[in-house]
């Protein structure tokens, strides 16, 4: 993984344009991964797409599944790893505050917290910073 891909994962969403039958191997294998910038939903919704909006996290995830189902051929399984070890990449900090939650760890301890960036006031901050990355067409990395 590398932050440079970002960029690219994300013009993927625009790009890509998927069969009906595509699009439902897309929803499926998404449906489980939870969104840790509005982590009450899932990658499958961004809660800001209630406004018309997306933020670029997601549009990351959902671009770098549609390319992987579309020119790679991948399954729902061998998409929810990748677009898993993506989103885990970019917000590393929200997966370990909720292994620690899981633990019974109290995240706060360590800095951290498993309330999502959203919820935070945290959108336009670039993804390296714990942020989504961002609405526009250019990722904030």
């Amino acid at each position: 993984m590398s932050w440079d891909n970002a960029q690219m994962f994300a013009d993927w969403y625009y790009e890509v344009r998927l069969s009906p039958e595509e699009v439902r191997v897309l929803q499926r294998a998404l449906r489980d991964i939870p969104t840790p910038c509005c982590d009450d939903t899932r990658i499958t919704r961004c809660c800001c797409e209630r406004s018309g909006l997306i933020c670029n996290l997601v549009r990351s995830a959902r671009g770098l599944a549609a390319w992987l189902i579309q020119r790679k051929g991948f399954d729902e399984e061998g998409v929810e790893a990748a677009v898993r070890e993506w989103v885990k990449f970019a917000h590393r900090q929200y997966f370990l505050a909720v292994a620690l939650a899981e633990r019974g760890a109290k995240p706060s301890r360590y800095g951290l917290t498993t309330r999502g960036a959203c919820y935070r006031d945290r959108c336009k901050l670039p993804m390296r910073q714990g942020g989504c990355g961002g609405m526009g067409d250019r990722v904030r990395i």
